[in-house]
């Protein structure tokens, strides 16, 4: 919980639950469990009770217990911050996961839908729970709520996106971090994945070679792609090309990209470095080379381009 947030695209952080449990290869080095056992052995009594008996060690080392902890003396933290702010929702957790109970989804919800200065961004990986509660939970006059759903493999992406686009929202996001193999987004950008044999790519043609923004259908509407951060033996490495087919996609819908790491493994060709220490470099099955170190060292620079742009909070209707 934070007035102030280190996820750069946003402006704050609010967490009215505690406690998570992992779905799919991009959770197995999740920051947030070794947030909530530290947190969890802190002195402050308030904060060990947020956090008390969501983690524990296993032969297999930490791991997250299934216990979910309803942080009620939260719900109405953003009502107190009168500024304008962009928040992200459940960054120690995820809103959507079975343990949360609807109830308490709706508490969640009728605090955001009170705060229409505020843009809440919503990211889950039960992307499908997320879909039936908010098709029963009007969100269509809720244009400052925007649900999100997070990828890190073409399959996921194939499992999670349509759910997001089945929600009637303002806008929808997904967050590609970390990013562990090749996705393709553009069948979410575009009404045909494929240009006609006769129409060129740069009009709009009608075979359908048309984005699905401008044929009315729900699209993708911004996408954050980040590599995984860690210990060297545990972070996974991010190919540049993943990366900059996603953004030129992005470039070529005209949809907002916001490119935000490398995580913690860089790849060589993407900086000028002098002497490398051999301790800290690898190699793909590519041959490609990679350095470790921190994204705050690498920054966020895409063939030496910094990639940030988000769209903007929107007041109107859907």
């Amino acid at each position: 919980m934070a007035d102030k947030s280190k996820i750069p695209y946003c402006d704050a952080t609010w967490s009215p639950i505690a406690g998570c449990t992992k779905q799919s290869p991009g959770c197995r080095n999740c920051f947030a469990l070794r947030n909530a056992h530290r947190m969890a052995a802190n002195p402050n009594p308030k904060l060990h009770r947020r956090y008390a008996g969501t983690t524990h060690m296993t032969g297999h080392g930490l791991e997250w217990t299934g216990h979910v902890n309803l942080c009620r003396e939260l719900l109405d933290v953003p009502a107190q911050w009168k500024r304008p702010r962009r928040i992200f929702v459940g960054a120690m957790s995820d809103l959507f996961q079975p343990a949360v109970p609807h109830a308490f989804l709706d508490c969640v919800f009728e605090m955001m839908k009170r705060e229409p200065r505020h843009t809440f961004l919503l990211l889950t990986k039960h992307a499908q729970r997320m879909a039936d509660y908010m098709a029963l939970y009007d969100v269509e006059d809720a244009p400052h709520i925007w649900p999100g759903v997070s990828v890190e493999t073409q399959r996921y992406a194939e499992e999670r996106i349509p759910e997001l686009l089945r929600i009637k929202a303002a806008m929808h996001w997904v967050s590609v971090e970390p990013l562990l193999g090749p996705v393709d987004l553009s069948g979410w950008m575009w009404g045909r994945a494929e240009p006609c044999e006769v129409c060129p790519k740069d009009e709009d043609c009608d075979c359908g070679y048309q984005t699905r923004r401008s044929l009315g259908e729900p699209t993708i509407d911004s996408i954050v792609v980040g590599g995984e951060t860690g210990w060297p033996d545990h972070a996974r490495r991010m190919n540049p090309l993943w990366v900059q087919a996603i953004r030129d996609t992005c470039v070529y819908s005209q949809t907002p990209f916001w490119f935000k790491s490398w995580g913690a493994w860089a790849p060589a060709v993407q900086f000028e470095f002098g002497d490398l220490q051999k301790e800290r470099t690898c190699q793909d099955d590519t041959g490609l080379l990679y350095v470790y170190g921190s994204p705050t060292e690498w920054g966020n620079k895409l063939d030496s381009v910094t990639g940030e742009n988000f769209p903007e909070p929107q007041k109107g209707g859907c």
